[in-house]
């Protein structure tokens, strides 16, 4: 199936859950996932990987499944807390074409009351049902080429330095380049009749896996793009929503 330039586009869905327990957002996303693709004509793969850590080798164990045990052309890593609009993150696979990270921005598990306070002063008849999506906070969530101060809010890909895998697509090629050509560290996994993992997720200090990762990528000449149309759930006591496009709807001081 072509998607957005791509040939016989497919995906492999890669959960690391610590502790086996998804969040009912991540549930009915993945589900939805499974039979937009199906009826789309996306090939469709699902590995889940339980108790293993820390998750830099969770990772990397995903990877390694991946690639050994399917033919789908990229990785979706999905968080077992995370939640996701589906015709919005179908869209942004329209737009992937070459690039060989997309991460989707996600929201800390965090409110902003502040924002939410100027949006609503300054829009009185604002509708109730809308606050719940304004509150995101994605301050370290991502990185942006020369610390910009500013981000562009919608379906067109954005260059990043940097993004969290929480929601993060990469081509199978990407992989199979940077163990060409970066020099990672392999080990081997008994439990897993020897299979063979390779470092490319490593977190150093000061710097998790996930933004290390876009580092190498980005170092070893591929391109990490960050997608900012996708409304996003990130679970816990609460759920908390991203919405990009639904804050930049509206006017207020900053």
């Amino acid at each position: 199936m072509k998607v957005g330039g791509m040939e016989n586009f497919s995906i492999c869905i890669a959960t690391p859950s610590l502790r086996a327990m998804m969040s009912s957002s991540y549930v009915r996303s993945i589900s939805e996932l499974q039979a937009k693709c199906y009826s789309r004509g996306f090939g469709f793969d699902i590995k889940i990987l339980n108790g293993v850590s820390p998750i830099d080798h969770a990772r990397n164990l995903l990877v390694s499944i991946f690639l050994k045990e399917t033919n789908c052309s990229h990785v979706l890593f999905v968080d077992d807390d995370i939640g996701f609009s589906v015709d919005e993150l179908i869209a942004m696979f329209e737009q992937v074409n070459d690039a060989d990270v997309v991460g989707v921005i996600c929201p800390k598990r965090k409110i902003d009351w502040h924002r939410i306070k100027k949006i609503v002063l300054a829009n009185p008849d604002i509708n109730p049902a809308h606050l719940a999506n304004l509150g995101g906070i994605y301050e370290g969530m991502f990185s942006i080429p020369n610390n910009a101060a500013t981000v562009s809010v919608g379906r067109q890909l954005i260059p990043v330095d940097a993004v969290g895998s929480g929601l993060m697509l990469v081509s199978r090629s990407c992989f199979e380049r940077l163990r060409r050509v970066a020099k990672l560290t392999s080990y081997y996994m008994n439990e897993y009749d020897g299979l063979r993992c390779d470092s490319y997720f490593q977190s150093r200090p000061g710097l998790g896996e996930d933004f290390a990762f876009c580092k190498l990528v980005l170092r070893h000449g591929g391109t990490v793009r960050g997608a900012t149309n996708v409304t996003v759930t990130h679970s816990g006591l609460h759920d908390y929503i991203g919405d990009l496009p639904g804050i930049a709807k509206y006017e207020f001081p900053a």
